[in-house]
């Protein structure tokens, strides 16, 4: 038992020394920081903000996010333990290593973790805490604007949330209650050497199958897609979000909606363009269509209502005039990007019908119309202090919560 023991140690050892020498070597001494925005709470409060400032010094690295916005009336509060962003940089860390264990060594990797009660990852009782995971996604995203920030060749482009929304009611016919849980899969951020996941539930499960819901619940699903355009545009794509659209076909229902990095989209890297937003519309395409919003309970349908949800993309990662030519033309065949897209976002002037690409002519249309870039992009570009700028700007017209 004891050689055991021992092992089990050097092997926890092993991973830590592992995974703070990474750390170290992309956190030089220094202080670095970065602000990320969550939509809304679903009760008013908007652009909420979780800023994070990392520092090394004196071979310590102290994360604080004192500075975070307060707690919300609403559901979005997350009672984070100081763990979470240990997991997040060791995830990171280990990424690519498989010679190195996940274990209890990722616990320790950076020094300190400072919260702040009252805040939205740190909220003071009684607080609402039923849309939590879209904290979560944030909070990772901002851990990754940190790497970013210090190492833009390491850096990840941000992904979006997934999307769990909540149906209930009443079969036609028996009676019978039923609550669907409808989680959607979206587009995922670009890495330095690969396009971003698409179409991803949660962390890596993908394709749950609609049949299950039709054949379980008073459903009709009317369409499975990618949702095109999505993922952000880059010499490496962000991964696309998914399109469902189903319909109601039970006596009553209605449903409790959630979807993020609507108002905020995922952030692109390196010149990487963001991802695009995703929506909620009710009855597409008729008279009574209806624009929902991205976070609110107790949405009612009709019997025969359809709803639309689509999802939005991850961030891009490095310019997407850099992107091959070929790459553009397979995702435009495959659905991923649209013609529209191809031309204006990436250069690439296509023949479609013939399934090529006009080499010269996107040539002359990268050269001519090639842009500046910054280190990041949310709908427009940003270096990091002005990022760190454009989300404190918002602080003054939040009233607290507090």
């Amino acid at each position: 038992m004891e050689t055991a023991h021992q092992a089990f140690d050097q092997l926890i050892q092993q991973t830590r020394e592992f995974a703070r020498a990474r750390l170290d070597a992309i956190f030089t001494p220094g202080s670095y920081k970065f602000a990320e925005l969550i939509d809304q709470d679903g009760h008013g409060t908007t652009s909420i903000a979780i800023r994070m400032t990392l520092t090394a010094a004196e071979g310590k690295l102290v994360l604080d996010a004192t500075d975070t916005d307060d707690q919300t009336l609403g559901p979005i509060n997350f009672l984070m333990h100081p763990s979470v962003v240990q997991m997040v940089f060791g995830i990171y860390a280990l990424a690519g290593h498989p010679e190195f264990m996940f274990n209890e060594g990722l616990l320790g990797i950076i020094d300190e973790v400072k919260l702040r009660e009252g805040s939205v990852i740190k909220p003071r009782f009684p607080v609402s805490l039923g849309q939590r995971s879209v904290t979560v996604s944030r909070v990772t995203s901002a851990c990754l604007g940190l790497i970013a920030v210090a190492r833009p060749d390491l850096a990840l482009a941000s992904s979006s949330a997934y999307s769990a929304n909540k149906l209930r009611g009443v079969f036609m016919g028996s009676g019978k209650v039923f609550l669907k849980t409808l989680a959607i899969a979206a587009g995922q951020g670009a890495r330095p050497a690969s396009d971003g996941p698409d179409a991803v539930y949660f962390l890596n499960q993908q394709n749950y199958p609609l049949e299950f819901a039709e054949q379980n619940y008073p459903l009709l699903m009317r369409r499975y897609a990618i949702n095109q355009d999505s993922g952000g545009p880059g010499r490496w794509r962000g991964g696309c979000g998914v399109i469902r659209e189903f319909q109601i076909i039970s006596k009553t229902a209605s449903i409790s909606i959630r979807m993020s990095n609507v108002d905020y989209p995922a952030y692109g890297v390196n010149a990487g363009m963001s991802g695009r937003s995703g929506w909620f519309v009710l009855n597409p395409g008729t008279p009574g269509e209806k624009i929902l919003p991205s976070l609110q309970d107790g949405v009612t349908l009709e019997t025969g209502d359809i709803l639309q949800i689509a999802m939005p993309g991850g961030g891009g990662y490095g310019h997407p005039f850099d992107r091959e030519p070929d790459r553009v033309l397979r995702d435009v065949l495959a659905g991923f990007v649209s013609s529209e897209s191809a031309l204006e976002d990436y250069g690439v002037v296509l023949d479609v019908e013939s399934e090529a690409v006009d080499l010269a002519a996107t040539r002359d249309r990268r050269a001519a119309y090639r842009w500046p870039t910054k280190l990041f992009h949310r709908r427009r570009y940003f270096d990091a202090e002005k990022w760190w700028d454009s989300a404190d700007a918002l602080r003054s017209s939040r009233p607290s919560r507090v």
